[in-house]
């Protein structure tokens, strides 16, 4: 879904999904009318990171071969949620925005950004271990192979 179906998606939520007392809080603290696209965003993040959490639980044995693109995905979604977070928090600080920030829907959605992001850093540890212990064994099976032409040579 590119960002102009996100604007499309967002717009649809708030036009048939979204109460006239809703938009009327909304009115209130216009700031939460990005608290649907922003929920979203964080619903895609731990998309990603529920995808990943197979290696996480031991099933890694039919993964192997694609430990490095799933390394890079983490990243990249880490990365952008990082990006999110802080954005986030600048945005919810500027107090002509939000003059009382407890009371936006925006700002429990700190802690989902927070508590994702510590997700994708325990996935990431445990793909870095995955990642070694692959090496560590391609490393153990070229030295056997080196061994045994070396035994052949001998002989």
């Amino acid at each position: 879904m590119g960002a102009a179906d996100q604007i499309s998606a967002l717009n649809d939520q708030l036009v048939h999904h979204t109460s006239p007392a809703e938009i009327m809080r909304l009115n209130q603290n216009p700031a939460d009318y990005l608290f649907f696209y922003v929920r979203e965003a964080a619903r895609r993040g731990a998309s990603i990171c529920a995808q990943l959490a197979p290696f996480r639980e031991g099933e890694i044995a039919s993964h192997n071969g694609h430990l490095d693109t799933k390394w890079d995905t983490n990243q990249r979604n880490r990365r952008a949620m990082m990006f999110s977070l802080n954005s986030l928090s600048k945005f919810l600080g500027y107090p002509e925005i939000n003059p009382k920030s407890s009371s936006l829907q925006l700002s429990a959605l700190l802690s989902d950004y927070r508590e994702l992001i510590q997700e994708t850093e325990i996935i990431s540890a445990d793909l870095q271990a995955l990642l070694q212990q692959q090496a560590n064994l391609a490393s153990i099976q070229q030295a056997r192979r080196a061994v045994e032409q070396t035994d052949s040579v001998r002989r």
